[in-house]
């Protein structure tokens, strides 16, 4: 099956390791897969891609926020290949290759991957991401081949690609810990990229005290309030500060969230891993005051624990996100 590549250059990294991840696809002469690599000096850059849209079965777009914002990539050849899905001549596969706002883009009509679109940056092994990847590919052009020999079938069934699979599968303790690691690390990019929102709103102060790779503190004042200030302090270590009644049922891997404002009383919180057949997630515990279990709420993204934290962590300097 004939391919073409979209991505913006900011992505060349992720194209080569794919690339790389496809060599076996390539040998077994499933794949002949074309990027905007190959035009020669001198060759005429639309004239080119055109032909390769053209004449491509499968049109794989690897997406990040460079990509979303690029001209050519999303307007140009996204557009075409929409078109051209439409009247049923082109799979479109979308491959997250970091995190951005790709829900809102027509690509959240298809289905992405690696599993679940999650970022390949996400994945704690990015080649394990890329494998991912790769064994999808194989399926869709499997499928698709197996189509070209059957003499009943005139049409082939783009949609079959696009179904959701899910495999049941345990997870090891290394695995728990590096989903752990990852999600904090995440968590604390977020945080500090909050924290530099609010930096111009009148007489609002955030500062970063101090960060380990298993602990992250920061503090928020809010001088048009009396005494209004609050430390947030987050860590992945189970220190004898945690290892209290009001916790008692976190054992394993957590994200512990306290809460530091002389005006208001203790306010701790804990995200502990959770798993079942199929993925590994986050449930929080904890509150206000005292110890509780919350009403059950699965967490799959290291976004959502950073949203629930920094909106707690407004909430007790009197700030709020609107709009």
């Amino acid at each position: 099956m004939k391919a073409i590549i979209s991505y913006s250059h900011a992505d060349e990294a992720v194209l080569d390791r794919l690339h790389k991840h496809l060599a076996q696809i390539k040998r077994d002469g499933l794949l002949d897969s074309w990027t905007d690599q190959e035009i020669s000096a001198g060759g005429v850059i639309d004239d080119e891609v055109n032909n390769a849209l053209s004449e491509a079965e499968l049109f794989i777009a690897i997406i990040s926020a460079d990509y979303i914002a690029s001209n050519y990539c999303y307007e140009i050849e996204f557009q075409e290949a929409l078109k051209q899905q439409e009247r049923g001549a082109v799979i479109i596969v979308p491959v997250i290759a970091r995190p951005c706002d790709w829900h809102s883009t027509p690509f959240k009509k298809f289905r992405a991957l690696p599993k679940d679109g999650k970022a390949i940056t996400d994945w704690a092994n990015t080649d394990t991401a890329l494998l991912d990847v790769t064994q999808n590919l194989r399926n869709i052009l499997n499928k698709r081949g197996s189509h070209r020999h059957d003499p009943v079938s005139s049409t082939p069934d783009f949609n079959t690609s696009q179904r959701n699979y899910k495999v049941k599968r345990d997870f090891d303790s290394i695995e728990k810990l590096e989903y752990q690691e990852q999600t904090f690390s995440e968590i604390k990019k977020l945080l500090e990229s909050y924290m530099g929102e609010i930096a111009g709103l009148e007489n609002i102060k955030a500062k970063v005290l101090d960060t380990t790779p298993s602990s992250f503190k920061g503090l928020i004042v809010n001088r048009n309030r009396i005494n209004n200030e609050c430390a947030l302090t987050i860590s992945t270590d189970n220190d004898d500060n945690h290892n209290n009644q009001m916790f008692r049922f976190s054992d394993g891997e957590c994200i512990w969230v306290d809460l530091e404002n002389p005006m208001e009383s203790s306010y701790k919180k804990c995200f502990r891993l959770g798993f079942d057949e199929y993925d590994m997630f986050w449930n929080m515990e904890g509150g206000r005051y005292h110890f509780h279990q919350e009403e059950s709420q699965v967490l799959k993204s290291a976004k959502e624990l950073a949203d629930i934290i920094w909106n707690d962590w407004l909430n007790q300097v009197g700030l709020s996100i609107h709009g």
